[in-house]
């Protein structure tokens, strides 16, 4: 995909080369994440690197436009790499299964 988004904060996402098969024998797959915005400067959160091999999973914790980098470096070179955007919303996930309204229980 060329880009994941909206979503909300406190998702789980997860990152999959769609051509992994494809990759010489060898190959090193690395993820980063750019993170922007005022909540991850303020936690000075601006990028971390992920996991390695062929899939990633992240957490999103900040609002505004983050991204996710991969890289197949094959014998110490460049061979591939990607940038997909992450938008990510200010709202968080709904519970799932809300408090009901205090006027709806029994006395």
């Amino acid at each position: 995909m060329d880009k994941i988004g909206p979503i909300p904060k406190g998702c789980e996402i997860n990152f999959t080369l769609a051509n992994a098969h494809a990759m010489p024998r060898g190959a090193v797959v690395t993820w980063m994440v750019r993170n922007s915005g005022i909540e991850a400067e303020s936690l000075n959160d601006l990028g971390h690197r992920g996991e390695e091999g062929p899939s990633a999973t992240e957490h999103s914790a900040y609002r505004g436009v983050h991204y996710m980098d991969v890289a197949v470096k094959l014998n110490g070179r460049l061979i591939g790499s990607k940038r997909v955007p992450v938008t990510v919303t200010g709202l968080g996930m709904p519970q799932r299964n809300p408090p009901r309204p205090s006027w709806t229980k029994l006395r």
